[in-house]
């Protein structure tokens, strides 16, 4: 497994940070690797997912295409979230966002990955470069997440 911690101060409150965050059908608006997101019946995920709610997320590393089921483990509004995902190609994830207030009006957002990639040689050579995009996508996308939210 491998582990990509990203933080960031946002110039919001945690509840409004955390309802955007744990929205998936908002996360193409902030993080680059995330193409679209809907629910199960294909409805827009458009709502913070409760604990046991799924979503599936069509994301762009790099040149790899994939698909990943996320299914919510923890939903504890405004300050935890955490989510596991399964990856059509077989690589598996556990997302976790931690929030924090930080005076009025202000959250300390931290957004931790721990990934495995697929099985199979083409990952084995292209593990390193794909840690690097994800790890270069996790910073970005933070940056954008700040943009989106602190200009309202």
């Amino acid at each position: 497994m491998t582990r990509i911690v990203t933080t960031i101060l946002i110039e919001r409150p945690p509840a409004m940070v955390f309802d955007y965050v744990t929205s998936p059908g908002y996360w193409p608006q902030w993080h680059p690797s995330s193409v679209s997101a809907e629910m199960p019946d294909g409805q827009v995920a458009d709502h913070p997912l409760g604990a046991g709610e799924q979503a599936r997320e069509y994301i762009a590393v790099g040149s790899h295409r994939d698909h990943v089921v996320w299914t919510a483990l923890r939903c504890e509004c405004p300050r935890h979230w955490v989510i596991s995902g399964r990856a059509g190609s077989g690589g598996s994830a556990i997302l976790t966002y931690e929030l924090e207030a930080q005076g009025p009006g202000a959250t300390l957002f931290r957004r931790e990955l721990v990934y495995s990639l697929p099985q199979g040689v083409r990952f084995l050579w292209l593990g390193p470069l794909i840690h690097w995009q994800m790890e270069r996508s996790s910073r970005l996308g933070l940056r954008q997440l700040k943009a989106v939210l602190e200009r309202g």
